[in-house]
């Protein structure tokens, strides 16, 4: 068995990143390139936001992508899904293939938009491709240049072939060789002249910085070691981007384990994920297991 088929066989460990998730790739060889430069284009659907991506398992980080579901930058996922409420605009300058794009659609939801500028016309047809997999036109729009306080026109130099590595800089001497392609791109000052009709309309919430939930939950045992478990929250006053959050589980006791399986609409461990409410689209299935000592 070659490196390639140990590390798809680990996807699912790194894709739930349990406990040294990194070293298991680093191991298996994720990391590596050499071991990656005939491999295929692969799908994955990206669990922070639920779309399909069309990613290279050639390139460094659509691999890690691939074997962790996200884009690698989670701090900066983070600080989006933290930030952006339903409705919002987001200005994504620099988008590349739509890694950010595409979550931060998922935040600011239907009533929302994002205006994606890249320049390299490689990584606009990815974007576009994602954008027309995901049925993401009312969401996202593509604009295929770059800003600047001023129009006019530069050249973009790719170093390798990384859609992420363009720089509208002199290339230093020493990198030269490394310039893949090089792209003449137009600049849009202030992106004057441009209209786009949000829909934006205040609601009751749009001032709102508190929120007040509700919690319910029950366990009912239906047989002498297994359970059923559920719980339902809902939002009773305040900031409302999502639905109401719930979770059904069933549960298994063997001797001094509980083993639990569950299905949520949401996956929040912190108060401000927790703000946000449960995913109306999406259903994430979990696993834990407890020990009574």
């Amino acid at each position: 068995m070659n490196k390639q088929s140990v590390a798809l066989a680990l996807k699912g460990y790194s894709r739930r990143e349990l406990p040294g998730w990194g070293w298991v790739l680093r191991r298996a060889g994720v990391f590596d390139d050499s071991v990656w430069r005939e491999a295929p284009t692969a799908v994955a659907e990206g669990k922070l936001h639920g779309f399909r991506m069309e990613l290279d398992l050639r390139n460094w980080s659509e691999r890690q992508t691939y074997f962790l579901g996200r884009f690698y930058d989670l701090p900066t996922q983070l600080l989006v899904m933290r930030l952006l409420r339903r409705g919002d605009l987001f200005v994504d300058v620099g988008a590349n293939i739509g890694m950010i794009s595409a979550l931060a659609a998922r935040c600011v939801g239907p009533e929302g938009r994002v205006l994606a500028f890249e320049p390299n016309p490689d990584a606009m047809r990815r974007l576009r491709r994602l954008i027309e997999t995901n049925d993401l036109a009312e969401r996202i729009e593509a604009l295929s240049s770059a800003l600047s306080d001023a129009e006019g026109t530069m050249t973009l130099s790719v170093i390798t072939e990384h859609t992420g590595m363009g720089t509208l800089s002199e290339v230093p001497p020493e990198q030269r060789g490394l310039v893949s392609g090089t792209h003449a791109v137009d600049f849009i000052a202030g992106h004057e002249g441009h209209d786009h009709d949000l829909g934006l309309e205040e609601d009751e919430h749009a001032n709102h910085n508190d929120t007040w939930y509700m919690g319910f939950g029950a366990r009912l045992r239906f047989s002498g070691s297994g359970y059923i478990t559920g719980e339902y929250t809902p939002r009773l006053h305040g900031y409302d981007p999502n639905a109401s959050e719930w979770g059904v589980a069933v549960e298994k006791r063997t001797g001094g384990h509980t083993l639990q399986l569950n299905f949520t609409n949401s996956f929040a461990t912190t108060l401000g994920q927790l703000a946000r409410g449960g995913n109306p689209h999406d259903v994430y299935l979990g696993f834990n297991i407890t020990r009574r000592f």
